[in-house]
């Protein structure tokens, strides 16, 4: 047998019946012997069931055998197995497989996986490892039950290309029109509600709206001057993780207010620097949808693949219904015009538009101090990824990054700018 070894009640009883082996040699006590005898006996007996037990273990019955699924970042996938066996089992999980019960017992057992990931990729398992001991608990050993599992995690990012594509759909992707203008604020006239961000005042909570939706909403307010809204993306980061959760946040950041119709500066800082102007929130949202397939290089027939694991009927129906003429019409639009050297817009552009608020999605690695300069005069918010240290590759390098990210958080804050951890 393999994988075989004593429990530490086994090494106790093992060690106990030699120290009373050499004691009744020792003193010639036929008692001492005894014992000595009675628990060698004990462990041979124990050694004997397990290796009966152990082929058992082969007999063991598994249904389904194979199972091949498909998932996004930060969901959690269900799935249904049955397992059938002879001996008492404790499962052991991985770092993206759980299960609804760790402890198996013989006969019939019916478990529920919980397949989830941090990073995207594809996960195989050629089995699920297993624990088992000894009727007298003095052996244990390991078992490989035969289920092979693979898991294909695909970025969050994609699902937020497909939300996006869904928003084009209901929004009917033809309001190439002038955006009508609608001046939000802190004036006395309600103008909507939206999510709460951290660090913002408690003042301005919708609680009604709170309630309904379970999470906060705060309320804005139309104002006299009638000011824009300004999003950065900063594209450079330090590995695949930070890049997800920022492009995935800034998708999600950008379709929020396109959907609220709220005047709009876009920029993107890449290899090449993306800058639109105040457009329609349809026209924006294609483009940036167009730069984001392009940067990233993310082909036509990935998108097609995850159409079958949204998680939303409804957006599941949109995208059957509409998704191929939105995606062709994308992917061969044509955004050079909007390609600029520069990495930010001009002041006096962001003055001719009257931009009163910018977020800025980065990852706080590169150019910090041109970002301070830039928007020290308005109301900025920075919103980054706290877990970059993730992205290291040694301990050391993990604790020099999470130092400097404390460190840049703290320097912003003590500069009065508004500092958001992207939500779990």
């Amino acid at each position: 047998m393999k994988n075989i070894k004593f429990t530490s009640r086994g090494v106790k009883i093992s060690i106990s019946s030699l120290v009373a082996l050499l004691l009744g040699l020792f003193f010639f006590d036929w008692i001492i012997l005894s014992i000595s005898v009675i628990l060698a006996l004990l462990i041979l007996y124990d050694y004997l069931t397990l290796k009966i037990a152990y082929r058992d273990l082969k007999k063991i019955k598994v249904e389904p055998s194979s199972i091949q699924l498909n998932t996004f970042r930060k969901s959690t996938t269900k799935y249904k197995i049955t397992i059938e066996s002879k001996l008492d089992l404790n499962l052991e999980k991985q770092s993206w497989l759980s299960f609804s019960e760790e402890k198996l017992m013989k006969g019939k057992n019916e478990i529920i996986l919980f397949l989830e990931a941090i990073h995207s990729g594809i996960f195989r398992l050629d089995g699920i490892k297993s624990k088992f001991k000894s009727k007298l608990s003095l052996f244990e050993g390991t078992y490989q039950i035969p289920l092979k599992i693979e898991l294909t995690v695909y970025p969050l990012l994609y699902l937020r290309l497909i939300e996006a594509i869904g928003l084009l759909a209901e929004l009917g992707y033809y309001g190439m029109g002038e955006l009508q203008q609608v001046s939000k604020g802190l004036g006395t006239e309600y103008a909507y509600s939206r999510e709460y961000i951290q660090g913002e005042t408690i003042r301005r909570i919708d609680w009604k709206a709170s309630a309904r939706y379970a999470k906060l909403f705060v309320k804005e307010f139309h104002e006299e001057k009638g000011g824009s809204l300004y999003i950065f993306f900063d594209t450079r980061f330090p590995g695949e993780l930070t890049k997800d959760e920022l492009s995935s946040y800034f998708l999600s950041l950008l379709m929020n207010y396109v959907s609220m119709d709220i005047p709009l500066l876009v920029s993107i800082y890449g290899k090449e620097k993306l800058i639109i102007k105040r457009e329609s929130g349809v026209n924006i949202l294609e483009k940036v949808l167009k730069y984001i397939i392009d940067y990233y290089q993310i082909k036509l027939d990935e998108i097609y693949k995850i159409k079958d694991i949204i998680p939303s009927e409804k957006l599941k129906e949109i995208i059957n219904l509409f998704g191929n003429e939105i995606l062709f019409k994308i992917f061969n639009l044509n955004i050079q015009s909007y390609l600029e050297e520069k990495i930010f817009p001009e002041n006096e552009n962001m003055e001719e538009e009257n931009v009163q608020t910018v977020f800025i999605v980065t990852s706080l690695i590169k150019d910090v101090e041109k970002f301070v300069d830039m928007f020290q005069n308005l109301d900025a918010y920075f919103i980054y990824y706290p877990k970059v240290y993730l992205e290291t590759e040694s301990l050391e390098e993990s604790y020099i990054a999470k130092k400097y990210l404390e460190r840049t958080v703290a320097n912003l804050k003590s500069l009065n700018f508004k500092v958001v951890p992207v939500p779990d």
